[in-house]
């Protein structure tokens, strides 16, 4: 059987939400997507009868008092944005929350440096590709944009190696 998740909540088949009459239960469920709609989330139905299935977060728009750009944290993780934004003593933040699917999450600029360096994965797979096939200057072509990608990564202050998950190395690089 696969794991649904609620498209209003992101509640699941093993983590339901609760209200004051206890657990939810799904209103429909798609098993064969993995959507549906629980008994919390009746007002998503719209967009469930519309062919809607993408699953939307609750999102955290925090902004440090003085500064315009926002950080979005998801609502499972607020514990954690005192690590994500250095908070000291006196720091004033405002909080807005906001739904977004997971795809506008992702795509948010302080995702960026993932965005890299799952670009950074494509080109240096493909250099190994090339190599092996003999294409010496096409290996050198990807290999020179892995390493822009990788200097771009940097600038942001990460690695590339400490973004991709290991079973994602090529093996030349393990």
């Amino acid at each position: 059987m696969t794991l649904a998740s609620c498209i209003g909540c992101g509640c699941d088949d093993l983590h339901a939400c609760v209200d004051d009459l206890g657990p939810c239960s799904w209103i429909v469920v798609d098993r064969d997507a993995g959507r549906g709609v629980c008994s919390c989330c009746e007002s998503h139905m719209e967009r469930w009868n519309a062919g809607d299935r993408s699953v939307l977060m609750l999102v955290a728009k925090i902004t440090r008092d003085g500064e315009t750009e926002p950080y979005f944290i998801e609502k499972n993780g607020i514990g954690s944005f005192p690590y994500f934004l250095e908070v000291e003593a006196g720091d004033k933040f405002s909080i807005e929350w906001v739904e977004m699917s997971q795809e506008q999450f992702e795509a948010l600029p302080q995702f960026e440096h993932v965005r890299l360096a799952e670009k950074w994965l494509e080109e240096i797979t493909a250099a190994g590709d090339a190599e092996s096939e003999g294409k010496m200057d096409e290996a050198g072509t990807h290999r020179a944009e892995a390493q822009r990608l990788s200097e771009k990564v940097a600038e942001r202050g990460f690695d590339v190696l400490d973004l991709i998950e290991a079973d994602e190395l090529p093996a030349s690089l393990l």
